[in-house]
């Protein structure tokens, strides 16, 4: 059934062009407050994920002493989780009705639970044994990312709903992506500047936790809020079966695994993912202990890289309109491929030569070392925005090609692989994170000799895990089919034309 928007729009139609402070921010003169208020969403969600991508294992690890490979365990318990309730949760909200429309009120009701779970997290210290911390952390690491679930698919699924177009849809996410850019400087940079005094001051984890906590319920709340009549507002196509069940899922899921532009794109995107979650949950120990920087050093380096990542947002409208999406993510990762590696390798070259190639660690922000550390996450911010622009652009293109062949509405379902990476670069990096960390030596270092020779050989499986999952992710890449004469192609054939 084709969707449609209505001719005359109501008072206060989010439509309408959002406000010129906000369309100068965005640099998107004339974008509506509709397309405001769904990228909003995006600043308390990259907040949180940074922040529990950064500091969830260190803190469980070497703030409150769970072994690594135990905090491990308890990612993988949540992992296993998602892989069920993402595609349920998408599912049932692809067949929900209800006044608000089928997404919101799942987004409505899982944002206050979510902020509640995260000061948890880091303020909950009930018992100190290993068993006891570890079941801690697989209970509300578990239950955090089964309300984030329920905010951030059906959100993901609203957005294939309102924007259809191939170029529109690399606005929207560009610009979402640039407001991600803002939720992770305001989340982290808070973080780092007002409440760690250093990495393992526990009671200031407890504080950046209600910091992160108010973010997302500001910017997620309120986007949900102003988003409640969207789903009324724009004639939206109901699905051709309306009731849940197991089976049905089941079906709905085989059709969408044998799309081979989604077989493609899952498996690049899940590569990279698992790389840059990798960086994430093991980038603290190098901070601590390769490049010896104290929290105020890495906030002042964010400004540098999240300068980067800001650029790649903006750099990503202008690049698509010249290269295909697929052709641009495959070129983003060879680029990254060659230039991630860079720094480690050579602290690798130089804990196991006599040469000295880098200026000395510990020296602080503005040290050569720094500019070094900084520059290299500019450059690295820029491609990495510019991936995951084009990634999830793609995987919103699968939805019209599977409702083609398919013959119903999926958003929901199309759109959980998408959420599933998210947490995969925050959950499975860290699991994976936490797995090197005990073969590299963490777990029985006490010394910081120790720990700076452990560090190396956390640098030298970063590198090499670096190299296997990018390289595997251009292979994969290279076979993904939907380009923008097909997509064209797909809207035509199910009714759909540009508003």
């Amino acid at each position: 059934m084709m969707s449609k928007s209505k001719e005359s729009k109501p008072a206060g139609s989010l439509d309408t062009p959002a406000d010129p402070v906000t369309a100068f921010f965005l640099a998107a003169p004339g974008i509506s407050k509709k397309t405001v208020a769904w990228c909003s969403g995006s600043v308390g969600m990259s907040a949180c994920n940074g922040f529990l991508g950064m500091l969830l294992l260190y803190y469980y690890n070497q703030v409150l002493g769970l072994s690594a490979i135990l905090a491990s365990a308890a990612i993988a318990v949540s992992v296993a989780f998602d892989a069920l309730s993402d595609p349920a949760v998408a599912y049932f909200s692809d067949r929900f009705s209800h006044r608000l429309g089928r997404r919101i009120p799942f987004m409505l009701l899982a944002v206050l639970p979510c902020c509640l779970l995260i000061i948890l997290l880091f303020s909950l210290r009930l018992v100190t044994s290993q068993l006891a911390l570890f079941l801690q952390m697989t209970a509300l690491v578990t239950l955090f990312r089964l309300f984030q679930t329920l905010y951030a698919v059906p959100r993901q699924a609203l957005a294939l709903e309102l924007f259809r177009e191939y170029d529109e849809r690399n606005f929207i996410f560009s610009r979402s992506r640039l407001m991600a850019v803002a939720g992770e400087g305001w989340g982290l940079g808070g973080v780092l500047l007002f409440f760690l005094s250093d990495w393992n001051d526990a009671n200031g984890y407890v504080d950046a936790s209600l910091w992160i906590a108010a973010l997302m319920f500001l910017f997620c709340g309120i986007s949900s809020w102003q988003l409640r009549k969207v789903e009324t507002e724009f004639e939206l196509g109901p699905t051709e079966q309306k009731s849940f069940s197991a089976s049905s899922l089941l079906l709905e899921a085989k059709k969408l695994i044998k799309n081979p532009s989604w077989q493609s794109l899952i498996l690049a995107s899940v590569l990279f993912s698992f790389n840059a979650g990798i960086d994430s949950g093991t980038g603290i120990y190098f901070d601590s202990y390769l490049w010896q920087w104290d929290p105020m050093d890495k906030f002042f380096a964010g400004f540098i890289t999240l300068t980067g990542a800001a650029i790649g947002a903006f750099l990503a409208m202008p690049l698509l309109s010249r290269f295909a999406k697929k052709r641009l993510a495959i070129l983003t990762c060879i680029f990254t491929l060659i230039t991630a590696p860079i720094p480690l390798t050579l602290f690798i070259i130089e804990a196991h030569t006599e040469l000295k190639i880098l200026p000395p660690a510990g020296q602080g922000a503005l040290s050569g070392l720094w500019w070094i550390y900084s520059l290299h996450g500019f450059v690295h911010a820029i491609s990495w925005g510019i991936f995951f622009i084009c990634a999830t652009s793609m995987f919103a293109d699968v939805n019209e090609e599977h409702q083609v062949s398919a013959g119903n509405q999926s958003e929901g379902l199309v759109m959980a692989a998408d959420n599933l990476l998210g947490k995969l670069t925050a959950n499975v990096g860290i699991l994976l994170g936490g797995v090197i960390l005990t073969w590299a030596g963490f777990d029985i270092a006490e010394t910081v000799f120790e720990k700076e020779a452990a560090a190396i050989n956390l640098a030298t499986a970063s590198v090499l895990s670096t190299v296997v999952c990018i390289s595997c992710a251009i292979i994969s890449l290279s076979n993904y089919r939907i380009t923008r004469e097909s997509h064209n192609k797909n809207l035509t054939a199910l009714g759909f034309s540009k508003k």
